[in-house]
């Protein structure tokens, strides 16, 4: 993926390795055609595009399926190109973007890819007692963001006004939170230019 894309699939590297025992690699979709990286009939590629249409990951699909791997998608974007070139894809149905923000996007991709590695990992020694602790995790996920959004209106709301005329910020974030804390750095930039 690309951007927002790259950051969901930083998260889904870390789930393929530690819930599906699988490893994985990440590529930007513009470098991926240019990297040996070792690929055959038995790698699985997943592309990631909020929109579907994503040229630089088009053009890794191709060379993905050139190299004979099995290639998914995960797209918002029903019928998009990505998700007719791969033909074995997964909606995200996360709605369209109502800002620069690819919050929904973003959150969508990690909980699908969080999905598939489940699903893999109980075909490659994942319990189902585990798999069940980790959906159990997942279905919380709702009350979690309206609750992080209720506290948007109050708390976080004082926290902006206390740092809005800052000029530096620094994200901070380890393991599963690396990438987010990237992605939020993203946002910070394209909500402030």
């Amino acid at each position: 993926g690309c951007g927002t894309a790259h950051h969901a699939g930083i998260v889904g590297k870390y789930y393929m390795e530690n819930i599906a025992n699988i490893p994985a690699t990440v590529e930007y979709s513009s470098e991926f055609k240019y990297k040996n990286n070792p690929i055959d009939s038995n790698t699985l590629v997943i592309a990631i595009s909020q929109s579907g249409e994503t040229a630089d990951t088009l053009n890794a699909i191709d060379e993905a399926k050139n190299r004979d791997a099995m290639v998914i998608s995960i797209t918002n974007t029903v019928a998009s190109t990505i998700a007719r070139m791969t033909g074995n894809g997964i909606y995200q149905y996360a709605g369209p973007e109502m800002s620069v923000a690819s919050t929904k996007a973003y959150t969508s991709q990690i909980c699908i890819l969080a999905m598939l590695a489940i699903m893999l990992g109980r075909k490659n020694g994942l319990s189902q007692l585990q798999a069940g602790k980790l959906i159990k995790k997942l279905r919380r996920l709702p009350k979690l963001v309206k609750n992080t959004i209720e506290m948007v209106k109050g708390e976080v709301k004082g926290l902006a006004s206390r740092y809005e005329n800052f000029t530096k910020a620094t994200f901070l974030g380890k393991q599963y939170m690396f990438p987010t804390a990237i992605e939020g750095a993203l946002k910070l930039k394209e909500l402030t230019y």
